[in-house]
Formats: C-alpha cells, structure tokens, sequence
C-alpha cells in the first residue's frame, strides 16, 4: 500500500521541489498551498502523514497542528517544516504533538528519513522497504562531442541541447548547491535552447536517465535553492 502524504507549503517552489522528490520515492504525495486547502482535503480524504509549514497565508501551522489531533479519527503522521530554528518553537511544537520538527536548511533526503521513520512507528503504515542504495561508486561521463550522458555501467543517454549544457552547469559543480538563478542565468548565455520551465525540465531529464539506464539519475533538488550533482561526472 502506497502512503498518501500531504505537503501544505505556499512557497510554489519549494512546494514543487518536495512532491516531486517524494512522490519519485513512491509516495502517494499531493502539494497543497493554504491551511483552507488543507482542511478541505481532510474533510474527504485520508492521509498517512502530514508535512506543514509552520507560517501560512491563512492560518498558523501550530493552530493547524493542534486540529490534526484532536479532530482526525485515524492515526495521522505530522513533521512540521520551519525557517525557525530556535529551540523555543521546535518544543512547542513536538509538545502540541507533532512527530517532528525539521529546520528548512534540511536536504530532501532527511525529510524522506524522517517521513519513513515517523510512518514506521504507525500502528496503520506497515513497514516501508529502504530506497535501493547507488549501485556504483564509479564515475557518469558527460560527452558534449555526441551529446550523450553515459552510466557508470556504460549505457548511454542522448540528450538535447539544454540537457546537455544543464548538465554540463552541475557537473562543473559537483557536490555544491546551484541556485535556480544561477542555472538559468548560465543557460542563458548558452546559444542552445534556454528552457525557463526548469523544474520541468529537470524532472524530465531525471525520468529519462531512470529508465534508459536503470540506475538512479545523479541529480537532486536541494530544497528551496535548486539542484546539485550527487556523483563523480566527468566532462570530455
């Protein structure tokens, strides 16, 4: 069984960057903007856990927290995702009972441990099997002659022209956080194409390296920043 997760965030990005992660881990995740959003999805739906900002449009995630308990039936997971890292409100939220309380500067892959933690304790969430470790310490090749992206296994990928320069911009930096901004302002001064959609095309690009390759693709959301190249790449 899949376990639906609710993210209620109004940041459309950082919303955007944390259903997509989560829901290529296997979720069943939907993105909401508001608490009004959040109540309606309730009234009608069952969830297994909810991931909250703590400051909303229209309504304060402690307020909300406090809801989720004492008015939901089932057993219901809650991490509480703040830009506050003072101690004083990480207790009173862990106090008002939620199962977590995790700062923004967290990566994606914490947040995953932490959900898979809190959905493991539940008495109606059996137990999730763990994400398929890499199965490779050797090195992605990145060829901009042919345009292709090779696995560390030797398969290969063709890639368009805004594929090819993207990944060229990570490889370049590899293990250190790129900016949105930073990308695209790279991209722009390319002379191929200069997608603005970037989430979109990053999503693509990893879609297309899972399944032609079967491995994991090398590149990950950096939540509320952009996106970094998780393993050795070389350019030729």
């Amino acid at each position: 069984m899949t376990e639906r997760v609710i993210v209620v965030e109004d940041d459309d990005l950082q919303r955007s960057d944390l259903v997509s992660y989560l829901t290529s881990a296997g979720f069943d995740c939907v993105g909401l903007a508001n608490a009004s959003e959040m109540r309606q999805f309730l009234e009608t739906q069952e969830v297994s856990c909810v991931i909250l900002d703590v400051n909303l449009p229209d309504g304060n995630g402690l307020c909300l927290l406090t809801d989720i308990r004492t008015q939901r039936k089932t057993a219901c997971g809650v991490i509480m995702l703040s830009a506050y890292a003072e101690p004083g409100f990480r207790i009173g939220a862990l106090d008002q009972g939620a199962d977590a309380y995790l700062h923004k500067s967290v990566s994606l892959k914490e947040i995953e441990a932490t959900l898979r933690n809190i959905l493991r304790r539940l008495p109606s969430s059996p137990p999730r099997a763990a994400a398929a470790p890499a199965t490779t310490e050797e090195s992605w090749l990145l060829d901009r002659k042919s345009w292709r992206l090779a696995a560390p296994h030797g398969i290969g990928v063709t890639l368009s022209g805004m594929e090819l320069e993207l990944l060229e911009i990570l490889a370049e930096n590899i293990g250190k956080a790129c900016s949105r901004t930073f990308i695209l302002k790279a991209l722009a001064r390319k002379s191929h194409d200069n997608d603005r959609n970037l989430d979109a095309a990053v999503f693509r690009l990893r879609r297309k390296i899972e399944k032609q390759t079967g491995l994991e693709a090398p590149i990950k959301s950096v939540y509320g920043v952009g996106y970094v190249m998780t393993e050795p790449c070389d350019i030729s």
